[in-house]
Order: C-alpha cells, then structure tokens, then sequence
C-alpha cells in the first residue's frame, strides 16, 4: 500500500486526495506502516498535502494528527471504530497483509490455525 504504482501514486496518496476518510481510519486501527510521502510531493506521495489541494479537511486533520502522534491517534480512531484491544487490530491486519498477498498460508500453517500446535508425548 506504501508502493507508487508505474506512474509513482501511492495508495494512501489516493485515498487522501480523494477523501476516502473511513478508509484511512481502517488503514491507521490495523497497525499497519503509512508512509505520509515526502512534503511537497502532492503530485505522488505527499498524502496531507494531496488532501489539502482537495480540500479533504477532515482527512487532512486525521492525517496531521497521526503523524504528530501516530499512537495515540491509533488508539482515539480504534476506539472510534469499536476495536477495543490489541487482538482485534491484529487479526484485521493480517486478514489485510493475506487479500494483499502480503503474507501467504501454506498446508502446514493452515493445519495449525484450524487443529493448533501439534504437541509431542
């Protein structure tokens, strides 16, 4: 997600220009690395400077807070979504690492999920 495409747009870049806010509140609750882009970049990657020449305040505002404090901002926009703990972030983002093929299940690893650990006698 923190990649450019072949034309050098990163994802989050088009989710903050288009100000899909509920998406970046996803993004920040999993945990996962946000690359902001660099400052001045809005044509690419600067993602706060891409919402702000598309007057996507509220983005724009989520965006600024997260990069002042990205903890605490996980942790006001986790309890805004209902995720209470720590478990329920990391289950959402390894269902988000596994859609993106970021992160593949073999046989073995399946068996462990569904049967658990094998222990020895």
């Amino acid at each position: 997600m923190n990649e450019p495409s072949d034309d050098g747009v990163t994802s989050l870049w088009e989710i903050a220009f288009r100000g899909q806010l509920d998406a970046i509140k996803w993004w920040i609750a999993s945990g996962r690395e946000m690359d902001l882009g660099k400052p001045g970049d809005v044509e690419k990657t600067d993602a706060i400077g891409a919402a702000k020449e598309n007057h996507k305040t509220k983005v724009v505002t989520l965006l600024e807070r997260f990069k002042g404090n990205p903890e605490e901002t996980r942790s006001e926009v986790r309890v805004k979504l209902r995720w209470y703990d720590e478990a329920a972030a990391e289950m959402f983002a390894m269902v988000v690492f596994v859609s993106d093929g970021l992160l593949q299940i073999n046989d073995t690893c399946s068996q462990v999920l569904l049967n658990g650990p094998k222990t020895s006698t």
